[in-house]
């Protein structure tokens, strides 16, 4: 979508802070730990 301000092109729907929560609630992300996830479609303009 031109003029979000986002590089995926879209804007996000809920749908996509739900798949982030349960790949983090999943066994596989385990091993993650002390992070920052931004599920902004990178309109974020920081880097942690």
């Amino acid at each position: 979508m031109k003029g979000t301000g986002q590089t995926v092109g879209r804007v996000g729907e809920v749908t996509d802070i739900a798949y982030a929560v349960v790949m983090l609630a999943s066994p596989r992300a385990d091993i993650i730990n002390g992070t920052n996830f931004h599920v902004d479609a990178g309109i974020s303009p920081a880097i942690n």
